[in-house]
């Protein structure tokens, strides 16, 4: 399910993904809208942490702040 490069926390076989909730929902809605969506409305930070978030995970991005 996981590549083992990610370093995560396991406790009577769950998964404890230990990310900040409300950027990775919107990188989940990122990768559940086929990458259409992106988060306009939101301070720089908050577009910051996200790219930060896609890159964590690998996930391929388009130039969607252009």
């Amino acid at each position: 399910m996981f590549t083992k490069t990610l370093e995560m926390k396991e406790t009577d076989e769950e998964v404890f993904l230990d990310r900040d909730p409300k950027i990775f929902d919107m990188m989940l809605n990122y990768l559940r809208y086929n990458r259409d969506y992106t988060p306009k409305d939101v301070d720089k930070e908050t577009k910051r942490l996200f790219e930060m978030e896609l890159k964590y995970w690998g996930v391929a991005t388009a130039d969607y702040y252009k």
